[in-house]
């Protein structure tokens, strides 16, 4: 399947204002799969004196654009650049450069594809999404940010990157995401199914059967793939593990002394509550009882209940679920104790390399999407743009 010819464009401007403000600068890119074919550059004389902030972050001044061509004198050679074989656009915000040129009468009469919507389609998670944060992070030089033609040349090879990692993506995905783009795509103007589509078709020409979904990078096991069980004795290293010149103290000593807290390190006492309550929670485990214990603040309760279930899980390769009754004490759990409890577990048990104690985060039911709902939800209406990326 032939590649597909795209510009990629970006405009500097005196203001956010469309209908006030004026183009300053036009820069262009055509790229056809990862090369770039041509370039365009030009000054715009804004018949305008430039706002100061403006230059200060472009870099352009008055003289620079006294001498340049007006939009007016710029469309005809603007036009013929994108020129009958261009599929698409290519803008970071595209909404903003193109309303700005619809503005002083410039139709392209093809679809705008944002660097920005497929980004946060094919990036999650990020941090931010401008075009200097998303050039970061695929390392891809950005050499004079707030410059057409750079901006433009980084958007081009920004759109790259994202069109590469279509490829990625598991085939029914592609599938789910160029079936709802086919029926609704056209009629409410997502111009990104076309990707899919091509992303889709590509997979298929190819042969490529992709997993329906991908396993977890967290630290979870599937089931059935645990490891053996460790052959040791918990209740005794219980009682190691919170002995004066045990691991925790050790744990606790380095801690302090890297935060330089010396009066810290120096008040530190055990607890016999805690050590008390380890021992039972564990009993509680092995005997497959019911336990309820209250303890009071200062008791060291989170330790004393997550000590003896790794021990417990690990001896019997059996999962334990901690139940929280806050998500500030879930999120207290996994980053605070969980990790001390992995490194006084590899203290204890002279873990061999590899044998982890691995950890998952379960949220409740309000934090997941039904997969049978969604797609009932999908199949029975015509989505909007908004609905189809969120799909995507």
């Amino acid at each position: 399947m032939q590649e597909r010819i795209f510009v990629a464009l970006d405009l500097e401007t005196t203001g956010l204002d469309a209908n006030r403000d004026r183009i300053i600068e036009i820069g262009a890119v055509r790229f056809q799969g990862n090369q770039i074919l041509d370039t365009f550059i030009t000054f715009v004389n804004p018949q305008r004196a430039i706002p100061l902030r403006i230059q200060q972050i472009t870099g352009i001044r008055d003289k620079d654009v006294a001498n340049a061509p007006t939009i007016e004198q710029i469309i005809p050679e603007l036009l013929a650049f994108v020129s009958q074989d261009v599929t698409a656009l290519v803008a970071h915000n595209a909404s903003f450069d193109m309303g700005f040129l619809q503005a002083n009468g410039v139709e392209f009469h093809r679809p705008a594809l944002d660097t920005f919507e497929l980004a946060s389609i094919l990036l999650p998670g990020c941090s931010s999404y401008s075009l200097g944060a998303l050039c970061a992070e695929e390392a891809i030089v950005l050499d004079e940010a707030h410059r057409a033609l750079d901006d433009a040349r980084a958007t081009a090879l920004l759109f790259m990157r994202l069109a590469s990692r279509l490829a990625d993506l598991p085939a029914t995905t592609l599938a789910a995401i160029a079936e709802a783009g086919q029926s609704a795509g056209r009629i409410t103007n997502w111009p990104p199914y076309l990707l899919f589509e091509d992303a889709c078709r590509r997979a298929t020409t190819l042969g490529h059967t992709l997993p329906a979904s991908r396993p977890s990078n967290g630290h979870s096991a599937p089931a059935g793939s645990m490891d053996a069980p460790l052959a040791i004795e918990p209740a005794a290293l219980i009682d190691a593990a919170f002995a004066p010149d045990g691991p925790l103290v050790q744990l606790l000593d380095q801690h302090l002394l890297d935060q330089d807290n010396v009066e810290q390190r120096r008040g530190y006492e055990l607890r016999p509550g805690q050590i008390k309550m380890a021992q039972s929670v564990y009993q509680a485990f092995a005997q497959n009882e019911h336990w309820l214990v209250e303890a009071g603040t200062g008791t060291g309760k989170s330790l004393a209940y997550l000590l003896p279930a790794a021990l417990y899980s690990m001896t019997t390769n059996q999962r334990v679920v901690v139940a929280t009754n806050t998500i500030a004490l879930q999120d207290q759990l996994l980053n605070k104790e969980v990790p001390t409890v992995t490194a006084l577990a590899h203290r204890l048990l002279k873990l061999p390399p590899g044998k982890e104690l691995r950890t998952i985060l379960l949220k409740g039911r309000a934090n997941y999407l039904c997969p049978r709902r969604l797609e009932q939800w999908r199949r029975g209406r015509l989505l909007s743009p908004v609905e189809l990326k969120v799909l995507a």
